[in-house]
């Protein structure tokens, strides 16, 4: 009977030892997901400061309706040129269309310019907006 009150005795050491140990383990592994977390939510914001810093050259053009093989530095050219803002191809970065957030069946994708820099972005933003009259007709598209 000695020898099994022994036995236990040690098995329960033996058991809370190691449940000493995971628990020091789970501390510790709980802090560094803390850390984790506080590391992730950083790089979160800074990804999300950088991708806006990234759009901040970007102008969006909704309305102008698709043509198969279309040249959309072309249409983007000849909207500055009606709105009479110069425009040369050389601060285009890049056109292309996208799928509005809510897309609507039956109107086109809308184009997203990115402007070589901040300057060209406002002055074609500027023109346009003085000449708001402009229509699809008025770029050599069907239309209004």
């Amino acid at each position: 009977m000695q020898a099994s009150l022994e036995f236990s005795s040690k098995r329960i050491d033996t058991l809370q030892e190691r449940a000493n140990c995971s628990e020091e383990k789970l501390k510790i592994q709980c802090r560094e997901i803390t850390e984790m977390q506080v590391i992730l939510d950083r790089l979160s914001f800074k990804t999300q400061r950088q991708e806006q810093w990234a759009r901040q050259l970007n102008v969006e053009v909704v309305g102008v309706p698709e043509v198969k093989n279309e040249n959309l530095t072309n249409i983007v050219l000849s909207r500055a040129e009606k709105a009479g803002v110069v425009l040369r191809a050389c601060v285009i970065e890049s056109c292309t269309r996208v799928q509005s957030k809510d897309p609507v069946e039956g109107l086109p994708r809308n184009i997203i310019i990115k402007m070589s820099s901040r300057i060209h972005k406002d002055n074609l933003i500027a023109g346009v907006k003085k000449h708001r009259g402009i229509t699809t007709g008025d770029l050599g598209h069907g239309g209004e």
